[in-house]
């Protein structure tokens, strides 16, 4: 008989438990279970699938994330101009290192609170981490009359400074070397390998292009253009960076 009235007795207690909050160490729980304190979980099995992540936000509310949705990511367009003319002319003809001009105003999508230091070209990360980069750049090359066969030959860099801009180191980068056709104009587009970095917090980014050099520091390629742009045409943008957190 004892033992019935203590199972009726836990059973009352359990279905009081689910229809109320519990709080350990805090007098008003916000939650179910609402816990002011250290959680320690013993003896937690290991499994192999059916495994999803749960992360905590900043009132410490446990949760898992849908990961059919796209987690986080940053995806830049200029769009709305078809090219800018002359856009590097003067610095290639010059040998000069040519910074493009990413704009967050042209940002299609940031669920990274990506922003842009004010008067830059350059990105910055907010929150540390490992990130995924794939990028492309679309250029529209004018070729001086020359009975000479041309090539562009340069470098084109994904960068990241992380004592605010002044040293940087590359992402990721692409040496592209192209036969440019004499007495006229190409569209060309050039795509970056993808590659992981790991960020800091406040890192900043920017996209680099500059003149190939040999080893006596001579300029190598077509020795002056009379066009050098980035341009779109029909659905491809002038540029693209997406970035991915991992």
């Amino acid at each position: 008989m004892r033992y019935r009235i203590v199972l009726v007795v836990l059973i009352l207690f359990l279905q009081y438990g689910y229809a109320q909050k519990i709080g350990i160490g805090i007098d008003i729980p916000t939650e179910t279970l609402d816990v002011n304190g250290r959680i320690r979980l013993r003896d937690v099995k290991e499994k192999d699938n059916d495994i999803r992540p749960l992360f905590i936000n900043q009132d410490g509310v446990i949760g898992k994330r849908d990961e059919a949705v796209l987690v986080t990511q940053v995806f830049s367009v200029l769009k709305g101009a078809t090219y800018i003319s002359g856009l590097f002319l003067n610095d290639y003809n010059a040998g000069r290192d040519m910074i493009v001009p990413l704009s967050e105003k042209y940002i299609v999508n940031n669920n990274l609170g990506v922003t842009q230091p004010t008067g830059t070209n350059n990105f910055k990360i907010i929150e540390e981490g490992f990130y995924e980069y794939s990028s492309f750049l679309h250029f529209y090359i004018g070729t001086p009359n020359s009975a000479t066969p041309l090539t562009l030959d340069v470098m084109i860099q994904i960068e990241v400074s992380h004592d605010n801009g002044n040293t940087w180191e590359i992402i990721t980068a692409l040496r592209y070397l192209k036969p440019l056709v004499n007495y006229s104009s190409r569209n060309m587009v050039a795509n970056l390998p993808n590659a992981i970095t790991k960020h800091k917090q406040g890192d900043l980014i920017r996209m680099r292009i500059l003149r190939i050099r040999n080893s006596s520091n001579n300029l190598l390629g077509a020795p002056t253009l009379t066009e050098f742009s980035l341009a779109g045409t029909g659905n491809i943008p002038y540029y693209a960076l997406i970035i991915n957190k991992l």
